[in-house]
């Protein structure tokens, strides 16, 4: 028998079905065909190459990795390949919302499912929605995530599973997957059962006494004494407690605490829009209406901002600040909000319409709708409860494949059997979790054919894509460990175990001094700690107390031991410890099933042998030290595997001799130096760079082909001068520390400096792009000024306008008149010819008008000639005291003459 190997829609090849070839099909998890298999002949299966297995595709997603081995006889070719399903295909694409990679969507479990099916089918077409409960509406946030990691996130929102049907394209979300059978399964000849064994999974955290806890939202003022959570009378409820009053109900369980938390049960209203405003984009205020309203919202607003959270519609998962209520029309006037994107909402685009549902935060409520949120919450912890107030049970079957073949069974994942077995005291409805059972199966059984399956009392997530979702949204406080690199690195362990044996010494001889040894290679660590740490906190001194202990849950993914059929990656619950003995030490391990990937932590006083204890792993993590004399404990991990071959070390992490500085190579994280100087990456921040409190260098600079184009410097050499940043080969450009700018030429706005510069000016009172207008109807480029104050101007144009209006009569002896000058000109240095003076002070083309007194002084050595004979080529006309127009005569610069009342 084959399967036909397809690439590009043809057949290229042809997969030999051997008899546990086999197919591991897991609730919310695995789907895939992993084959393990030596021929004679090389295998054509490219990654994208696939099989058809009940109507389903099964793909190549990761490289294979054949093996050649033999002699001159023939050679063999030993491959190992996973074929899987359309699921892995969900990993391809990442979640996007609007293009955003991390946003909150709102919304129920159908439009949930769209979103992942509308991101899906952009790279890989036929995606659709199957059936979705309507279990209300819930902000669901999503971070980096994975079309595939979404799945879970979702189902884990709402307490719901996932499934793929039809062809495995299309997602169902629904309370429970599967389906309710009449089948019974006992153990022995004819009863469906080779072997049956179970195990307690999570003993420790049966819950008999639960506690309810709602959100803080929405509580009436002075709630229940001042409680900040939502509770139901009586606070907790209870189940399966021994009581010694009434020994009918059986013993069972002492009291053990536990707390139910729901922050999305609040007292709520479900009202729903009648009319709306019409959208005004320049208004920052917009109204709705709710003429079921049954009470004056006035009276129920609280110190809180009282607002309106949308729960259908264009606006859903928004919410709008409430500024009035009008009980009369039931008009709610709200505040236009902003989304993430800058854009106003509503807008002509995207608004409420009449039914869109909505509810009230942030304000207080009615009695009624605080007792009708409080026996929801009671309802949910009762549910809680009943689920956690017995302990968890996990089966592990193998099935009799000629009995499962006889009564046409095929068990999936999620389907309810009823298991039988007098003597352990069983008999109970539970549902599979995970199937594994030939390729050939029913048309082939052999003496080699095995069906087995792991049936639960509970959903055991067991999966690393779990693993993912999970860490997904924690990841900037703990470092993830994804599918491939965890596969990678595992890959990696197992090549390096092969490795130790088949190093040999080419050299033949094994040099030994007195203190040295030449091997080729050195490995240290054991298999069975071989493993690394997901999402895993560990707490020595707890709560300031030297004698505890707290570690949280977290994943185990081991490098060598795995369970055939699930994988490597157990899921570890939490644990704590109070009392220990100061003087002691302790061995801390993970216990470990040997048949399902789940485990809690424990210490012991002696060391555990990896299989010291019947059906678990002991996982040895660590050594917690006695307390000492600073009066505390530490924590030193013993797991991981290092490496020396060759030229290379691989290792976990390197760190010096007080673990302060190290390199973390698995998370891909290191530190340098204290809190207060030093560098890290990946620790303060994920993915970047940090550097604390130091300078890099006392100058950075920039430059190209052997040049210096810029530079930054900390060095303080000039004081107040000392440059801060230059440009420029000789500095052209610097900012100094006092602030100060200097620049030997630019361009500030249309403003430019030139080598000649502008120096000397006091005060730039304003400048102006192109031109000013004054009130006037003046023009000006620009003004400079001292006092100014605008006033009238005449309606001319003025390249520029200089003033100095300061009103200061006196200097500051108080006697010596103050002089404004609004502009000093001089021209000296040149060489001085009588009657040929070289230096100009100011050259002006065209007439010059002078309101006020001018000061002239007599060129040294000039006698012109009288008045006679000249006439007017240029005049300087200002007013005299008894306010005449007087006139000075100016020829090339010089005055020659002055006449009253002449001329124009």
């Amino acid at each position: 028998m084959y399967l036909p190997i397809y690439f590009n829609n043809q057949i290229v090849s042809q997969l030999p079905v051997y008899d546990d070839l086999a197919i591991n099909w897991e609730l919310m998890g695995a789907n895939e065909i992993p084959v393990d298999i030596e021929l004679p002949v090389p295998l054509y299966c490219p990654i994208g190459a696939y099989v058809i297995y009940n109507n389903q595709r099964y793909t190549i997603n990761t490289s294979p990795s054949p093996q050649v081995s033999g002699d001159a006889s023939g050679l063999k070719y030993k491959y190992t390949i996973v074929f899987e399903s359309y699921l892995y295909k969900l990993y391809d694409k990442k979640l996007k919302h609007l293009n955003n990679k991390t946003f909150d969507f709102y919304g129920d479990l159908q439009s949930l499912c769209y979103l992942i099916v509308q991101n899906i089918n952009t790279i890989d077409s036929g995606w659709s929605v199957g059936f979705c409960d309507d279990l209300g509406l819930k902000t669901v946030s999503f971070d980096k995530h994975t079309c595939r990691t979404a799945l879970d996130t979702c189902a884990e929102a709402f307490g719901v599973e996932w499934y793929l049907s039809g062809t495995g394209k299309t997602i169902n979300f629904v309370k429970q997957a599967g389906s309710l059978t009449t089948l019974v399964f006992q153990y022995g000849r004819r009863k469906g059962l080779y072997s049956l064994g179970y195990q307690y999974q999570s003993d420790k955290n049966i819950v008999t006494r639960a506690f309810g806890y709602g959100s803080s939202r929405n509580l009436p003022k002075n709630y229940r004494d001042g409680a900040t959570e939502l509770m139901f009378d009586g606070f907790y409820l209870e189940k399966n407690v021994y009581k010694n009053d009434d020994p009918a109900k059986g013993v069972l369980y002492d009291v053990k605490e536990g707390d139910y938390v729901n922050e999305d049960i609040y007292p709520k209203i479900d009202g729903h829009v009648t009319a709306v405003s019409v959208v005004d984009v320049k208004s920052t205020t917009f109204t709705i209406t709710d003429n079921s309203l049954t009470f004056d919202l006035n009276n129920y607003f609280s110190s809180d901002t009282p607002k309106v959270g949308f729960t259908s519609g264009q606006l859903q998962g928004q919410e709008f600040e409430i500024l009035s209520y009008n009980n009369t029309s039931k008009v709610i006037k709200l505040k236009v909000a902003t989304d993430a994107a800058g854009n106003s909402l509503p807008n002509a685009t995207v608004n409420t319409v009449v039914g869109d549902a909505y509810t009230l935060f942030d304000m207080y409520l009615p009695d009624e709708v605080v007792k009708a949120a409080e026996a929801l919450l009671k309802a949910k912890t009762q549910e809680w409860l009943n689920e956690n107030c017995v302990p968890r049970v996990l089966y592990n079957l193998e099935l009799d494949p000629l009995y499962a073949r006889d009564n046409n069974i095929m068990l999936k994942p999620g389907d309810k059997v009823t298991v039988k077995h007098d003597a352990l005291g069983i008999n109970a409805l539970i549902r599979v979790t995970s199937i594994s059972y030939p390729v050939n199966f029913p048309n082939v059984i052999t003496p080699n054919t095995k069906i087995t399956a792991t049936i639960a009392n509970f959903i055991p997530y067991t999966t690393t894509e779990r693993v993912i979702s999970d860490t997904i949204d924690n990841q900037h406080d703990i470092k993830v460990v994804n599918r491939t690199s965890a596969e990678k690195a595992r890959l990696n362990a197992l090549n390096l175990k092969k490795l130790q044996s088949r190093i040999f010494n080419p050299d033949g001889t094994l040099f030994t001094g007195t203190d040295s040894l030449v091997a080729g290679m050195a490995t240290f660590g054991y298999d069975s700690q071989n493993f690394n740490l997901n999402n895993v906190t560990f707490s020595p001194n707890h709560g300031a107390d030297v004698n505890a202990l707290t570690i949280s849950g977290g994943q185990l993914i081991h490098r060598i031991y795995k369970i055939d059929g699930l994988g490597y990656t157990w899921t570890v619950e939490p644990n704590e410890w109070t009392g220990l003995n100061p003087a002691k030490f302790y061995y801390v391990y993970a216990k470990c099933s040997k048949v399902a990937l789940t485990g809690t932590w424990e210490i012991s006083e002696t060391p555990v042998n990896a299989n010291d204890i019947v059906g678990y792993y002991a996982f040895n993590v660590g050594i917690l030290y006695e307390v000492n004399t600073d009066g505390y404990r530490d924590f030193e991990f013993t797991k991981g595997m290092t490496y020396i071959v060759g030229d290379q070390i691989t290792t976990g992490r390197i760190k010096d001799i007080t673990g302060q500085n190290y390199f973390d190579l698995n998370a891909g994280e290191f530190n340098l130096g204290d809190s207060d100087n030093g560098l890290d990456w990946n620790i303060t921040k994920p993915a970047t760079l940090t550097i604390r409190g130091f300078t890099v260098a006392k100058v950075v600079q920039v430059g190209s082909a052997g040049l210096i184009n810029a530079r930054i410097s900390g060095i303080t050499d000039k004081g107040s001068q000392s440059i801060r940043f230059a440009a420029g080969a000789n500095d052209e450009f610097k900012v100094l520390d006092d602030g100060s700018m200097v620049a030997t030429k630019g361009k500030i706005g249309n403003f430019n400096i030139d080598d000649g510069g502008l120096s000397n000016v006091s005060n730039i009172d304003a400048y102006v792009q192109q031109i000013k207008t004054f009130p006037g109807g003046g023009q000006a480029g620009f003004k400079i000024g001292t006092g100014f104050t605008q006033g009238e101007i005449s309606k001319a144009t003025y390249a520029a306008y200089i003033v100095n209006n300061e009103n200061r009569q006196f200097e500051a002896d108080g006697t010596t008149p103050h002089t404004n000058v609004a502009l000093y000109v001089e021209a000296s240095g040149a060489l001085d010819i009588p009657g040929l003076n070289l230096n100009i002070a100011a050259i002006f083309k065209g007439g010059v008008n002078i309101t006020g007194r001018i000061y002239t002084q007599k060129e040294p050595g000039h006698t012109g000639p009288g008045w006679d004979g000249f006439g007017w080529s240029g005049n300087v006309v200002y007013k005299g005291g008894s306010n005449e127009n007087r006139h000075l005569t100016v020829i090339n610069g010089l005055i020659v003459g002055e006449a009253e009342g002449v001329g124009p």
